[in-house]
């Protein structure tokens, strides 16, 4: 009976000792991230490189589809302050911190608005709008990038 005793003890001391650390963000809420930015930094560049309406469209359809972040979302700078994201094959060794995170999902997602918006307006882009964009894609790749 004690052995049992004993088994089960360091059983659950073992179980506490090695959870995972996925509890430092929200797995499914990363995921959404991933696939939003799998998404989108394709269609920027490809925008970028020919800036014309089926991808400005495709643009804004992968916003209104996958860009589930920003105030008044379950994936808000509150919730995404909190998270950790700990990539790579050693531990630390490539570290995502949530609050950078939700600010450069923000700028992007401002950035291809305000280009789509202008688009729409003029049916051309500005060297600032697009030099913008660019910067902010360009963060956000590095960010994913290590």
């Amino acid at each position: 009976m004690k052995k049992g005793i004993i088994f089960v003890i360091v059983f659950y001391m073992m179980l506490i000792g090695c959870q995972s650390d996925h509890d430092a963000y929200d797995v499914d809420g990363f995921s959404a991230v991933k696939e939003y930015v799998d998404a989108i930094i394709p269609l920027i560049d490809k925008t970028l490189e020919t800036t014309e309406e089926a991808n400005v469209q495709e643009i804004t359809k992968t916003n209104g589809q996958l860009f589930i972040f920003g105030e008044g979302t379950k994936y808000d700078k509150a919730e995404m302050s909190n998270w950790t994201i700990e990539l790579g094959l050693e531990e630390g060794a490539w570290v995502i911190e949530g609050e950078a995170l939700f600010d450069q999902l923000m700028e992007v997602h401002e950035s291809t608005n305000a280009f789509i918006k202008e688009f729409e307006d003029h049916k051309k882009v500005s060297e600032e709008t697009v030099k913008a964009l660019e910067k902010e894609r360009t963060s956000l790749g590095e960010m994913f990038r290590q």
